[in-house]
C-alpha cells in the first residue's frame, strides 16, 4: 500500500500558492509607475524630487521574471515617463536603470504582441489591481540617453561685459586709419603749394623793384631837363 506524503516540500507549497496580484512587487511597481506617469512634462520641485523618489523606490522591488506580462507593461509605463522627463538628468538615470533591469527580465525583447492582445492584457492587468488607466500599449519602448552634463563655464562679470561694450564702442566711433598713399600725396602736395607760393612772392618782390628803379631814373631825368632849362 502506497503512503503519501502528509506535508508538501516549501518549493511546492511556495508555486502553489500566488497571492493576488495587487499584493505582489509587482502590483506596487504597476501602481509606482502609473503615479509617476501622472505628472506632467514641466514639474515644479517638490514634485521632481517627489517622481525622483518613486523611481528610487522602483529599483528596490524585486520583480519576477515569470510575469512576463507585467515586465512588458511596466516597460511601456516607464517609456512614458521618460518621454516626460527629458529633461531631468538624475530621473532619466534612474529609469535607464529600471528599464535594463527589466530588459534582463524580459524572456522575449524582441517579441511583439498585437495591439489587440496588448490592449486586452494591459485591460486586465489594471482590472486586477482596481485601476483605471487607458493608454497606447502598442508604443515603442526606448531606453533613453542621459543628456549631456551642462557647461561648467561661469558667465563674464558686469566689469568685463562693460569693458567689452565700451570697446566695441570706441571700434565703431573711432575713424579709419588713413593709408599710406593718401598721407604721402598730401604732403607732396603741400610741398608743391609752398615753393609755388614762394616762387611767386619772389617774383612779385622783383616787380616791385624794378618799377622803384624805373621811377628813380624817370625822376633823375626829370631833374636834369629842370636844372639844363635854368642855364640857358
Amino acid at each position: 500500500m502506497m503512503q503519501t506524503p502528509l506535508y508538501k516540500s516549501p518549493d511546492s507549497l511556495e508555486e502553489s500558492i500566488q497571492p493576488p496580484l495587487d499584493r505582489t512587487e509587482e502590483g506596487l511597481a504597476i501602481r509606482i509607475v502609473i503615479e509617476m506617469v501622472s505628472f506632467k512634462a514641466k514639474k515644479t520641485a517638490a514634485e521632481k524630487a517627489y517622481v525622483l523618489a518613486l523611481c528610487k523606490t522602483l529599483v528596490l522591488l524585486n520583480l519576477k521574471s515569470s510575469e512576463q506580462n507585467v515586465i512588458r507593461l511596466i516597460k511601456n509605463l516607464l517609456s512614458r515617463v521618460a518621454d516626460s522627463a527629458y529633461s531631468e538628468k538624475d530621473l532619466l538615470k534612474e529609469v535607464k536603470l529600471v528599464l535594463e533591469h527589466l530588459k534582463s527580465l524580459d524572456d522575449n525583447p524582441s517579441e511583439e504582441l498585437s495591439q489587440d492582445e496588448a490592449q486586452d492584457e494591459a485591460k486586465s492587468i489594471f482590472e486586477s489591481l482596481g485601476v483605471n488607466y487607458d493608454m497606447d500599449i502598442t508604443a515603442p519602448v526606448t531606453v533613453p540617453q542621459t543628456p549631456a552634463p551642462c557647461s561648467t563655464r561661469p558667465a563674464p562679470s558686469r566689469r568685463r561685459v562693460r569693458r567689452i561694450e565700451e570697446s566695441s564702442d570706441e571700434e565703431e566711433t573711432s575713424p579709419p586709419p588713413s593709408a599710406p598713399n593718401t598721407l604721402m600725396t598730401r604732403s607732396h602736395r603741400a610741398s608743391k603749394t609752398a615753393a609755388l607760393a614762394k616762387i611767386m612772392a619772389s617774383k612779385v618782390k622783383k616787380r616791385d623793384t624794378d618799377e622803384v628803379i624805373e621811377e628813380e631814373e624817370g625822376s633823375s631825368d626829370v631833374t636834369a631837363e629842370d636844372s639844363d632849362e635854368s642855364d640857358e
